[in-house]
């Protein structure tokens, strides 16, 4: 368990930041803080340290340097056993948490937003501070996701202010692969932007099916960890578990029908339509 003593918050997405400084507050955490989300905290009358006073220099550049700096780097990454006479020397006081979520690009590029918009929603300082504390996982957290914030401030309450071992690994885990999205997403749409078709997927949650095409093979289930839909996430009604033949037959019938206008219905054995209809009504179709 490593208590929370000092922790730096730079949020894009504000909701429920407030609800959790105020839980980082209760329990005796120092909050360094800035731009936009310092305004928020402050706002709602949460004390809180600029970063300037930590880094030592003002946001510049009209808010591209704010976070990247020796003194917040070193105090992420320095090693709290070995190097803790070295980060005394050189005025590095640790900072046990960051709470990060990055600059929103994948919303700009969902507005169709102009290259120069894209270019200025790469966020740079956020995953630099993102990848060092989770580098030293073992004495830093690493929030990216709001979602997390309910538990994480349980979890607070309950240890007195501590984090175990184990939730800070997953942390660790959950921010490596956002800030892996979020780089993939961004070289894709630079690709994208240069006529040139790239892919770079995230597939998660893998299970295990009953067998493969054949019954001495083995297969495994992954979900799209971007898909707003996904066959992952079928609720299975009645019968067996779905094996990868189901599965592709599922993927044809539904490729069949997903282009056409009106309501249809296919019938699939084999991985082939052997029954297909289309028209207004949807049972009649049926």
């Amino acid at each position: 368990m490593i208590k929370i003593r000092k922790a730096l918050i730079s949020v894009s997405d504000k909701t429920g930041i407030v609800e959790f400084a105020e839980k980082l507050i209760s329990i005796g955490c120092e909050i360094i803080s800035t731009g936009g989300t310092q305004n928020v905290l402050e706002s709602a009358g949460i004390k809180i340290t600029d970063i300037s006073s930590v880094t030592g220099n003002p946001e510049a550049f009209g808010g591209r340097m704010k976070t990247i700096s020796f003194a917040i780097e070193s105090a992420l990454l320095f090693d709290r056993e070995k190097d803790a006479e070295e980060a005394k020397q050189l005025g590095i006081e640790p900072i046990d948490m960051v709470v990060c979520n990055l600059y929103p690009f994948s919303e700009v590029k969902e507005a169709d937003g102009e290259l120069q918009d894209l270019i200025e929603n790469i966020d740079i300082g956020g995953p630099t501070m993102l990848r060092a504390g989770a580098k030293n996982f073992k004495y830093v957290a690493t929030i990216t996701d709001i979602n997390d914030y309910a538990k994480i401030m349980e979890e607070l309450e309950e240890n007195s202010g501590k984090l175990s071992y184990e939730t800070r690994f997953e942390l660790m885990r959950k921010t490596y692969n956002h800030t892996a999205d979020y780089d993939a997403l961004i070289a894709t749409t630079m690709d994208e932007k240069s006529g040139i078709l790239s892919i770079r997927k995230h597939f998660t949650n893998g299970k295990k099916l009953r067998y493969g095409e054949n019954s001495h093979q083995n297969v495994y289930l992954y979900r799209d960890f971007a898909a707003k839909n996904s066959l992952y996430d079928m609720e299975i009604l009645h019968g067996k578990e779905l094996s990868f033949n189901n599965i592709n037959d599922i993927q044809s019938a539904i490729d069949a029908i997903k282009d056409l206008p009106q309501h249809a219905i296919s019938v699939v054995k084999h991985n082939n339509p052997c029954g297909l209809a289309c028209g207004e009504n949807q049972k009649d179709v049926f």
